[in-house]
């Protein structure tokens, strides 16, 4: 038992996804890893880990990945299995696993999707399986700032390639913090940043996030079906308390959102061969997953294996391979 409970990683949910899958997919080099990698990322969901988040008794905070649940992916096991529910892009499996990697020392990181809202929120009884876009993707918003309020702990995307831990940029801030990221509206065509909620974190039942949730759940009860409209009226309460020092925000430079040179990173600056560089104390770098598999010209990308996604000449491919390189 005590064992179960120092282990670095918690999986949550029966239909959690699991790092024998991960382990799976990266069989090229997984096998490179010692044994006692393997073990550390192979931990069996149990209920007494799930007991020890829902009663706070973890040493080390959390840090949330949250992995839809999607079906119809672009990338299918075979041409008659449409309806498989794995995300099937390699490159999101470097990502998780990159984050795994550089950051389970520090916390207990904690792989989610859709079916763990109800699990760890006593009062959830959304069915999300029954729910469409927009509105799936406001209540996905609404629980997991639910979870970082009720637990706290660092939600960083699945699609974020780590370099480095981040267990420093959450233990030194003292209010919540927002990455930032590139703006997605229709009302403009310049290239604009602002804070977003894909990447943040907080201490447990801070105010600010309260705010924030009771603004999610108002959108919500308005029935509002513009997606663009809902975050950015989120984001620009997140701006407001940024700009009242009620929040701090995580510089676009240190998320890869923005190159040394202050070059906003396009989907064709990562897929390009042109020379980039990134701020020494990068954190990571943010893949817009989204618009991957949205631009026909990039949604190849989605289907790739490990090997094709990291032996390119793209500049994504160095990203991704600079998180793997010690396996290499």
């Amino acid at each position: 038992m005590k064992d179960i409970m120092n282990s670095s990683i918690i999986k949550v949910g029966a239909a959690l996804l699991s790092l024998y899958i991960i382990s799976s997919l990266y069989k090229e080099y997984e096998k490179k890893e010692n044994d006692n990698d393997t073990e550390k990322n192979n931990v069996m969901i149990n209920d007494y880990l799930l007991k020890e988040i829902t009663s706070n008794r973890l040493k080390k905070p959390i840090l949330w990945i949250h992995v839809p649940y999607k079906k119809n992916s672009r990338n299918w096991d075979s041409f008659y299995s449409r309806s498989n529910e794995n995300i099937n892009q390699d490159y999101i499996y470097i990502c998780v696993k990159s984050i795994i990697d550089r950051c389970s020392d520090s916390f207990h990181v904690c792989i989610i999707n859709d079916d763990s809202f109800e699990q760890l929120l006593p009062n959830w009884k959304i069915d999300m399986t029954l729910i469409d876009e927009p509105i799936l993707g406001y209540m996905r918003t609404l629980g997991l700032m639910k979870l970082i309020y009720k637990y706290g702990g660092l939600l960083a995307p699945y699609s974020f390639v780590c370099y480095q831990d981040l267990i420093n940029i959450y233990k030194n801030s003292n209010k919540p913090f927002f990455g930032e990221f590139i703006e997605n509206s229709n009302l403009s065509d310049m290239t604009m940043l602002y804070p977003n909620y894909r990447f943040m974190g907080s201490t447990r039942e801070n105010p600010v996030i309260n705010e924030i949730i009771k603004s999610i759940e108002i959108t919500i009860h308005n029935n509002t079906t513009d997606e663009n409209n809902f975050n950015n009226s989120i984001n620009r309460l997140i701006y407001e308390k940024i700009k009242n020092n009620e929040a701090s925000l995580i510089n676009a430079d240190y998320l890869g959102v923005k190159t040394h040179n202050g070059e906003v990173m396009s989907l064709e600056l990562f897929f390009s061969e042109k020379h980039i560089s990134f701020n020494k104390n990068i954190l990571g770098v943010y893949i817009p997953y989204d618009k991957i598999l949205e631009r026909h010209h990039f949604s190849w990308f989605a289907k790739a294996n490990f090997d094709e996604c990291i032996n390119t000449n793209y500049n994504i491919s160095y990203i991704l391979k600079k998180s793997v390189s010690q396996y290499l």
